[in-house]
């Protein structure tokens, strides 16, 4: 039987094949100039960044002149963010349980709602260039979103298990800190990428990953805390003496929750109230979500 990860790597061949079938020679060429690496965008110098910027909008705009080439970009850039993420869930996560499963659905679609409401209610009606670029930046977000809730569901579950392995745990570590690198490379790409940017298109921009950064931030403080348990516990269980409790334990824990929540939800007030200032003052389906 076919496995899943085979299957989308074979479906991402084909609609790479079909994409280049579609372009002609100039784009293609233009293509094969593109750079879509944050880290590369974040550590390049102006001109190299105006000039990936240039090549890709000479590029989506030619995909976008022909109707199949349109089609094919879509689907080819469908594929290859199933692809990312097939790979990333069988090196650091493998087999989802099935409440993993399930918040991870329940995130994405709550995300994708939220997204069209925002998309529409700040951009309006978007030209099919600049629809393209919030589709990838969507996308992008989707992924770091939904991998760092898998790790963090991943992780709870790993602490209350008495049989994890450290193999199982420094997975999960290793995948919140790709997400956190992956992150931070996005957000230096981002302000790279559009020098002359302000604060508020930044701060549209930028929000989700604040959020990602955040809820990162506190996974990894659970998982210190309980590293430093454990190894309090096995310097103990060497010089055989008993384990005293950590009194602090819990309250620290919950402050740091606590911290995280409360920052995060004061940045989606902001943001809320942001695109309520930018779309004016006046009620509509993005009030209700």
């Amino acid at each position: 039987m076919v496995s899943a990860l085979a299957a989308t790597v074979g479906y991402t061949a084909v609609s790479t094949l079909g994409l280049l079938y579609n372009l002609d020679e100039h784009s293609s060429h233009q293509a094969g100039q593109l750079h879509f690496s944050p880290v590369w965008i974040s550590s390049v110098g102006p001109k190299e960044a105006e000039a990936a910027r240039a090549a890709a909008a000479f590029f989506i705009g030619q995909c976008l002149k022909n109707q199949f080439a349109a089609v094919a970009l879509l689907n080819w850039g469908c594929s290859v963010v199933a692809l990312w993420a097939m790979v990333t869930k069988e090196m650091f996560l493998g087999q989802l349980s099935v409440g993993e499963s399930a918040h991870l659905t329940e995130r994405l679609v709550r995300f994708v709602m939220i997204k069209a409401v925002f998309v529409s209610a700040v951009v309006g009606s978007p030209e099919p260039a600049e629809l393209a670029m919030w589709l990838a930046w969507c996308s992008v977000v989707a992924y770091m979103k939904g991998f760092v809730g898998l790790a963090r569901d991943r992780s709870q579950g790993l602490m209350a298990s008495p049989s994890a392995t450290a193999g199982d745990h420094l997975r999960t570590l290793a995948l919140l800190c790709l997400i956190l690198a992956f992150d931070l490379s996005w957000v230096a790409a981002c302000a790279s990428a559009f020098p002359t940017a302000s604060v508020g298109q930044l701060f549209l921009w930028l929000h989700d990953t604040a959020l990602i950064f955040i809820e990162a931030g506190q996974t990894l403080a659970s998982y210190a805390v309980h590293v430093a348990d454990h190894c309090r516990a096995a310097r103990a269980e060497r010089c055989g003496e008993e384990l005293a409790a950590w009194e602090g334990r819990g309250a620290f824990l919950y402050q740091v929750d606590v911290l995280g929540d409360i920052t995060a939800q004061a940045l989606t007030l902001a943001h809320l109230a942001h695109i309520w200032c930018r779309a004016g003052f006046t009620f509509s389906l993005l009030d209700l979500v």
